[in-house]
C-alpha cells in the first residue's frame, strides 16, 4: 500500500501542474500572467519527504534515482532572470525533465527577448526554447513565431533558442535590415548578434512571396550594419537573371545615413560624344552632420565633367549645402585627318551655395548663391528649365536687431545670362531705425496729429559693379587698383580702363515724417514728408571740346553731397451703399463697398541754380547750352529735373452679395445659426489718375484700371489692367506712318475719351479630386526623405489623388502709337490623372496664339510596380526634344537597380 501510494505521489505531477505548489501561477482556465521562480523548476521528493515511517528501515529505489535526478537537474537548470510567459489554450509542465508545453497565442519574455508563437516549449534543464506555428484546416499556417531580442526581430515558420548562450536556428525566417527583408531557409543566430544563413534572399519587397529578390546560398547578416553574401544573382518573378555576381555588400545603417562607398554610374553610347560612363564617383558621410558627394562624367570623344556636392545640417543651429561643377564637353570629332562640321568644344562652370544659421534670436546669418557661365545652361546642364533662365541671382547677408534698429550687410550678385552681363554689390550695409511716436504722450483736443506723428529713419551704403561683361569680371573684381584692356569693335582698337571707373559707391540716408488727420469723423488725411540725402565720392563735370565739336565729361573725384524732398497729403474714406430685392424669397442683398480717394504731391525742380546739383555746359559752337545732372550716375540715383505739384485721385470698389440659406427655409432650422450665405462678386475694381499743375503739357496722366474676382466658389481667378491715354496721336507728315503722343486731347480729335495703350486679362483654375485615403505620419516618419520631396516637388507624384487639373489662360494687348498693335495670347496648362490605381500620367503643355504653335510640352508615365517602378517621360516637340525610359527600385537602398534608356535634348545637335 506504501508502495502505491508513492507511486501515485510520483505520477502526479505529469497529470496536472496546477496542484503543484512550487509552481507560482494559475490554474490553466485562467492563465494570463505567470512567474516561474528561480528556485522552484525543479520539484523535488527527497527521503525525508516521502511518506513512509520514519523508524521503516526500507527505502524506495524508485523514489531514491528521481530525487537524484531532480536535484542533478535544479542543478543544471538556474536562470539569470526569471521567464515569465502567457498562454491562451492551457499549459502542461513536465515536471520531471523539466519541461514546459504552451499551447495558443503564446507569449515569452525573458530579459530581452519577446517571443510570441501557436505552440511554444521551454526546457528548463537545456534552458532551450522552441516554438512554432500550427496548420489551420484549410492548412495555412498560423501561430508562426515571431522573435524580438533588442531592436531585431524575426518571423519564422519555426525556431530555437538557448537563454544560456543566446544562440539560436531560425527556420523559414524573415527580417527586416533598413530599407530591405533578408529571407532565409535556415539561419543560425550568433551570441554577437550576428547571423549565418543558409539559402538566403534579401528584397526589398514586402510580400510574403516577393516579386523579386537576390539570391545567394550564403549570407552573413551584421544587423544595423550590413548585409554580406557570396555569389548572388538576381530573380525577378521567380525567373533568374543569367548574370552571377560574385560577392554582395548592402548596407542597412539607414537610421544614422551614414554609408560610404562608390557611386555606380549610368553607362550609355550618344551620337556626338561616343561611349560615356555617368554619374561615377564617392560618397563620404564625413560625420553625423556633414556629408560628401565627389562624382564626374567621361566621354571617350574627349568630354568630361567633375562634380563636387556636400550637405551639412546640425539642428537648432544651421544648415545648408554647397556644390560646383566643372565641365568640357566635345561634340563631333576632330582629328588631323577629319573635322566633324559641327565640331564643338564648350566648358561651362556651376558653383551654388545655401546656407541658412540663425545665431541668436536677433541676429542671423544666410547665403543663396547661384553663379554660372552661360553656356554652362544653354548646352551643358541636365535641367531643362536652365535653358530658359535670364538671370541669376545670389546673396549673402548678416542681420542684426537692436531696438529700434536693424543692421544688416549683404553681398548681392545679378547675371544677365544672355548678355553676359554681371552685376555685383560688394558689399551693402542697411540701418533702419523703426517708427519712433516722440509725441504720443501729448493730450489735448486737436493734438491727436501730433501724438500719431512718427518718423522714421534709414542709412543705405553700397560699393557696386554694374554690367560688367563676364569675361572681365573676374580681372576687376580681384584688382580694383589696375586696369583692363577692352576691345572695342567698332573702332577695332584695344582701349585700357582704370578698374576703379566700373565701381560705383554711395552712401544715402532716408528719413520720412508721417502722421494722420481725422476730417468729419470718417475722412482720414494722411501726411508725409520725406527727405533724402546722397553722399558721393565723385561728381561729373561736362566740358564742350571746340576742336572736336562734342561735350566731354571728366569724373571728378572728392566728397560731395546731393539732397531732396518731397511732401503729399491724401485723403480717403469708405462709404457703403445696399441693394436689397425686396421681392426675392432668399432675402438677396447686395452690399457696394466704396472707396474714394485724393491726394496732392509737392516735388521742388532741384535742376535750379540755387541748388547747385545740376551744371551748364554749351553744347555747340552757336553757344547754345543745356543743363546736366552732376551727380546722373549716382548708385542711389540723384535730385529730379522739374517741379511737379500733382493731384491723384482714384476710386475703389468692392461687390459682395448676401442670401439666405437653403437649409434655413426647412422648419428644423436652428434660429441661434446664421442663416446667410456671403459671396465677393468683385473683389475689386478700381481707376486711378493724376494731373500735374508744375507741368507745361501732358498735365494729365493716363487711367489706369484693374480688376479681380473669382467664381465658382473660387475655383476660377481672373485678373484685368489696363491703360487708357487721354492724349491723341499726331503724325508730321503725309508719310508718317507711326505717329507721336501730341498735347491734345484724344476727345477733342475723335470723341473719344483716351487710346487704350495697354490691357491684359489672366484666368487661372486649377481642379483636382479628394484623396483616396489619408496618410498620417508615422512613427518612423523620415524627415531627410520629406525633405528631398519638398526639394522636388516637380518630380513627386501623388498616387492618391485620382486627377487634378491646371489651366491658364493670359492675354496682353499693347499700343503705344498708330502700327498695328502687339497681342500675345498664351495657354497652360498642366496635371495628371490615374487610369488606374497603379496607371498614373502627368502632362505639361500650352499654345501660344500668337506664333501659332505649342509651347514646350512634356508627358510623363508613372506605373506603381509595387516594390519596383517604371515611368516614361517625353518631350516630344521642340528645341527640348527628349526622352527617358526608366524601370527601377523603388528602395533607395538598392537605387543602382535600375534600367534605363534615354536620349537627352543636350546629346542632340545645337540649334
Amino acid at each position: 500500500m506504501k508502495t502505491i501510494l508513492a507511486l501515485l505521489i510520483g505520477l502526479l505531477p505529469f497529470y496536472t501542474w496546477a496542484q503543484i505548489d512550487t509552481l507560482s501561477g494559475t490554474s490553466s482556465d485562467s492563465l494570463s500572467s505567470l512567474v516561474i521562480p528561480l528556485d522552484s523548476l525543479s520539484p523535488t521528493l527527497s527521503p525525508a519527504d516521502s511518506l513512509s515511517p520514519s523508524d521503516t528501515t526500507q527505502v524506495d529505489p524508485v523514489a531514491e534515482a528521481r530525487s537524484k535526478r531532480q536535484e542533478e537537474l535544479k542543478a543544471q537548470s538556474d536562470f539569470k532572470s526569471k521567464v515569465n510567459y502567457t498562454a491562451r489554450d492551457s499549459s502542461v509542465l513536465d515536471a520531471v525533465n523539466q519541461i514546459l508545453y504552451l499551447y495558443g497565442a503564446v507569449n515569452v519574455k525573458y530579459e530581452d527577448v519577446d517571443l510570441t508563437a501557436e505552440e511554444v516549449s521551454i526546457d528548463f534543464t537545456t534552458q532551450t526554447l522552441f516554438a512554432k506555428g500550427v496548420e489551420d484546416s484549410a492548412g495555412n499556417l498560423i501561430g508562426a513565431p515571431i522573435f524580438k531580442q533588442g531592436e531585431q526581430q524575426f518571423d519564422a515558420r519555426e525556431m530555437s533558442y538557448n537563454f544560456n548562450t543566446e544562440k539560436g536556428v531560425i527556420k523559414g525566417a524573415r527580417t527586416n535590415q533598413g530599407e530591405g527583408d533578408v529571407l532565409a531557409d535556415v539561419a543560425k543566430r550568433q551570441p554577437d548578434g550576428s547571423i549565418h544563413i543558409k539559402g538566403g534572399k534579401y528584397t526589398t519587397c514586402d510580400l510574403d512571396h516577393p516579386h523579386y529578390y537576390i539570391e545567394s546560398r550564403k549570407l552573413k547578416l551584421i544587423p544595423g550594419k550590413q548585409v554580406i553574401s557570396g555569389p548572388l544573382n538576381l530573380v525577378i518573378e521567380d525567373f533568374p537573371i543569367p548574370i552571377v555576381i560574385p560577392f554582395g555588400f548592402f548596407p542597412t545603417n539607414t537610421n544614422k545615413r551614414q554609408r560610404n562607398g562608390i557611386v555606380l554610374p549610368q553607362y550609355g553610347e550618344q551620337n556626338d560624344r561616343g561611349f560615356f560612363l555617368r554619374g561615377l564617383g564617392y560618397y563620404r558621410a564625413i560625420n553625423d552632420y556633414m556629408d560628401m558627394l565627389v562624382d564626374g562624367d567621361i566621354y571617350t570623344k574627349g568630354g568630361w565633367a567633375l562634380r563636387l556636392a556636400s550637405k551639412y545640417n546640425v539642428r537648432y543651429k544651421y544648415n545648408g549645402g554647397f556644390s560646383a561643377e566643372y565641365s568640357i564637353q566635345q561634340f563631333g570629332e576632330k582629328t588631323e585627318e577629319f573635322t566633324d562640321p559641327d565640331f564643338q568644344r564648350i566648358q561651362g562652370w556651376r558653383l551654388t551655395w545655401r546656407h541658412s544659421q540663425p545665431i541668436n534670436p536677433t541676429t542671423r546669418f544666410s547665403a543663396n548663391v547661384n553663379l554660372s557661365n552661360s553656356k554652362y545652361l544653354e548646352r551643358l546642364s541636365g535641367n531643362p528649365n536652365d535653358v530658359l533662365t535670364n538671370t541669376l541671382n545670389s546673396s549673402v547677408s548678416f542681420s542684426k536687431s537692436f531696438a529700434p534698429f536693424t543692421l544688416s550687410v549683404s553681398l548681392n550678385h545679378s547675371q544677365d545670362v544672355k548678355n553676359n552681363t554681371v552685376n555685383l554689390t560688394l558689399p551693402s550695409a542697411n540701418l533702419q531705425m523703426s517708427r519712433q511716436t516722440p509725441f504720443k504722450r501729448v493730450k489735448g483736443k486737436g493734438l491727436e496729429w501730433l501724438s500719431q506723428l512718427g518718423i522714421t529713419y534709414g542709412l543705405q551704403a553700397t560699393n557696386q559693379l554694374s554690367n560688367i561683361q563676364d569675361s572681365i569680371f573676374f580681372p576687376i573684381l580681384i584688382n580694383p587698383g589696375g586696369t583692363t584692356d577692352i576691345y572695342n569693335p567698332t573702332d577695332s582698337i584695344v582701349e585700357t580702363f582704370d578698374n576703379s571707373s566700373f565701381y560705383r559707391r554711395g552712401i544715402q540716408h532716408r528719413s520720412a515724417a508721417t502722421t494722420n488727420i481725422k476730417l468729419l469723423k470718417y475722412i482720414t488725411v494722411p501726411l508725409n514728408f520725406n527727405f533724402r540725402e546722397y553722399w558721393y565720392f565723385e561728381q561729373e563735370k561736362q566740358v564742350y571740346n571746340r576742336t572736336e565739336d562734342e561735350i566731354e565729361t571728366i569724373r571728378v573725384p572728392g566728397f560731395s553731397t546731393a539732397r531732396d524732398f518731397n511732401f503729399s497729403v491724401n485723403a480717403n474714406t469708405t462709404l457703403f451703399s445696399f441693394y436689397q430685392f425686396t421681392k426675392s424669397k432668399k432675402g438677396i442683398v447686395i452690399r457696394h463697398q466704396f472707396i474714394p480717394n485724393i491726394g496732392y504731391s509737392l516735388n521742388p525742380d532741384f535742376s535750379a541754380e540755387k541748388y547747385g546739383f545740376y551744371g551748364t555746359v554749351q553744347t555747340d559752337r552757336e553757344g547754345n547750352t543745356r543743363r546736366y545732372n552732376r551727380f546722373q550716375n549716382g548708385v542711389y540715383g540723384s535730385p529730379s529735373a522739374g517741379e511737379s505739384q500733382s493731384l491723384n485721385f482714384g476710386i475703389s470698389n468692392v461687390f459682395e452679395m448676401k442670401y439666405k440659406k437653403r437649409e434655413s427655409f426647412e422648419e428644423d432650422w436652428d434660429e441661434t445659426q446664421d442663416p446667410y450665405e456671403r459671396v465677393r462678386l468683385l473683389d475689386n475694381l478700381s481707376i486711378n489718375s493724376g494731373y500735374n499743375f508744375a507741368a507745361d503739357s501732358f498735365q494729365l496722366s493716363p487711367f489706369s484700371l484693374s480688376a479681380r474676382t473669382t467664381l465658382f466658389n473660387r475655383k476660377l481667378n481672373i485678373n484685368a489692367s489696363g491703360a487708357i491715354d487721354p492724349y491723341a496721336l499726331g503724325f508730321t507728315d503725309a508719310e508718317d506712318t507711326v505717329g507721336r503722343r501730341v498735347n491734345r486731347f484724344e476727345w477733342d480729335e475723335t470723341g473719344r475719351i483716351g487710346r487704350l495703350t495697354r490691357a491684359q486679362i489672366s484666368f487661372n483654375t486649377g481642379f483636382s479630386s479628394k484623396k483616396t485615403k489619408k496618410k498620417q505620419r508615422s512613427q518612423g516618419f523620415d524627415e531627410i526623405e520629406y525633405q528631398a520631396v519638398r526639394d522636388n516637388l516637380n518630380e513627386y507624384v501623388d498616387f492618391d489623388v485620382p486627377w487634378s487639373a491646371r489651366i491658364n489662360y493670359n492675354l496682353q494687348y499693347t499700343k503705344t502709337n498708330a502700327l498695328a498693335p502687339t497681342i500675345t495670347q498664351t495657354l497652360r496648362l498642366n496635371g495628371d490623372f490615374s487610369l488606374t490605381p497603379k496607371w498614373k500620367i502627368t502632362y505639361s503643355s500650352g499654345y501660344d496664339f500668337t506664333q501659332k504653335e505649342v509651347t514646350l510640352t512634356r508627358f510623363s508615365i508613372i506605373r506603381d510596380l509595387h516594390c519596383w517602378e517604371m515611368s516614361f517621360q517625353v518631350t516630344p516637340f521642340g528645341s527640348q526634344q527628349s526622352y527617358m525610359f526608366a524601370i527601377n527600385v523603388r528602395s533607395s537602398t538598392l537605387k543602382d537597380l535600375r534600367l534605363t534608356k534615354q536620349s537627352r535634348w543636350q546629346d542632340r545637335a545645337p540649334f
